[in-house]
C-alpha cells in the first residue's frame, strides 16, 4: 500500500522534516526525565509470546529490578519511534491498542499522529505503568494506561459477541 510505501521511505531521510523532529525532541526530552529518576525499581519483567518456544506466556514474568537509566532506555528508539508515527499518521489510525507500554514513549509517539482518537495501552508492571500515565498525561481522555496482564486488560476494553480461538 501507498501508505507503507510512505512510511518505509523515511529510512532514506537525511534530515527529519521539522514538524517530525519536534515530535522527536519531545519524546527524548522525556525519555531523558526518565533516566534521572534515580535509584533502582522494582518491575515486572514478562517475556515474549513464545520465548520459551513451548507455549504462550500468559503467566506474570518475574520480579526485576532495573536502574532508571535501563527503564528509560527499554522503550522504542527514535527511528523506531518515527516509524510508529508515520504509521499512525498514514493510515490515518483513530483507535490504538498497545501491548507493553513500558514507560509510554512509543505511545506518545503513536499519539502525536493527529488522527488518533483514542490510545488504550496495557502494561502489566505497576511501576511501569505509573511513568506511563505520566508521560502521557498531556494526552488527556485521548490515552488511557490501564495495569493488568494482557488476557485481563483485553477482556477488559474489548467487548465481543463471539470469540473463537482455533489453537
Amino acid at each position: 500500500p501507498i501508505g507503507f510505501s510512505n512510511c518505509i521511505r523515511y529510512f532514506g531521510w537525511s534530515r527529519l522534516p521539522s514538524d517530525i523532529g519536534a515530535i522527536v525532541d519531545s519524546v527524548e526530552r522525556r525519555r531523558l526525565e526518565i533516566s534521572k529518576l534515580g535509584g533502582e525499581h522494582e518491575i515486572l519483567y514478562s517475556p515474549k509470546p513464545n520465548a520459551d518456544s513451548s507455549r504462550v506466556n500468559l503467566e506474570p514474568g518475574e520480579v526485576k529490578r532495573w536502574t532508571a537509566e535501563q527503564i528509560a532506555n527499554t522503550g522504542k528508539s527514535q527511528r523506531w519511534g518515527i516509524l510508529l508515527f508515520l504509521l499512525a499518521r498514514e493510515f490515518k489510525a483513530r483507535r490504538v491498542i498497545e501491548l507493553g507500554t513500558c514507560v509510554g514513549l512509543s505511545a506518545k509517539y503513536i499519539l502525536s499522529a493527529g488522527s488518533v482518537d483514542q490510545l488504550i495501552t496495557i502494561e502489566g508492571s505497576e511501576m511501569l505503568s505509573r511513568i506511563a500515565e505520566e508521560t502521557l498525561s498531556e494526552y488527556g481522555d485521548r490515552s488511557t494506561c490501564q495495569c493488568s496482564l494482557f488476557g485481563d486488560g483485553l477482556d477488559e476494553i474489548l467487548t465481543v459477541d463471539f470469540d473463537q480461538l482455533d489453537l
